[in-house]
Formats: C-alpha cells, sequence, structure tokens
C-alpha cells in the first residue's frame, strides 16, 4: 500500500511540473519572451510552488524556520 505521504509528495511534484511548463510556454508562446528567460523562471516557480506544497501540505513542517527549510532544499534542489 502507497503511503500517505509519498502520495502526497508526488502529487506536489507533479502540481509543480505542470506549472513549471505551463509558465515556460507561456512566458515564450504569449509573453514573447527569451526561451532561456522562460525557463529559469517555469523553473524557479515550479521549485517554489513544490517547496511551498511540501512544506505545508506534504510534511506539515509550519512549526520550522521558512530560511532554515528553504537553505536546506535549495541545497537539495
Amino acid at each position: 500500500m502507497v503511503k500517505p505521504v509519498f502520495f502526497k509528495a508526488q502529487v506536489s511534484s507533479l502540481i509543480a511540473t505542470a506549472i513549471d511548463f505551463a509558465l515556460t510556454i507561456f512566458l515564450v508562446e504569449v509573453i514573447y519572451v527569451f526561451e532561456i528567460v522562460a525557463a529559469a523562471l517555469g523553473t524557479i516557480t515550479g521549485g517554489v510552488v513544490n517547496f511551498l506544497l511540501g512544506r505545508n501540505w506534504v510534511f506539515k513542517a509550519e512549526a520550522q524556520p521558512i530560511p532554515k527549510q528553504a537553505f536546506r532544499y535549495v541545497l537539495d534542489w
């Protein structure tokens, strides 16, 4: 049986990836931003979304300070 935390982590990753791709495509095709800039903005946005979902929904780790968690997340990311 799949553990709930594992399932939530996969859903969080899927949501972040969808936002990453959607934003990148939107920036390139609609706003006409250079591809490299759009890819960077999409990747950063997806990473932030994944961090926030992981912190607040997947692991419920609101008690720890955000800067410490964000630093460790960026090192791993």
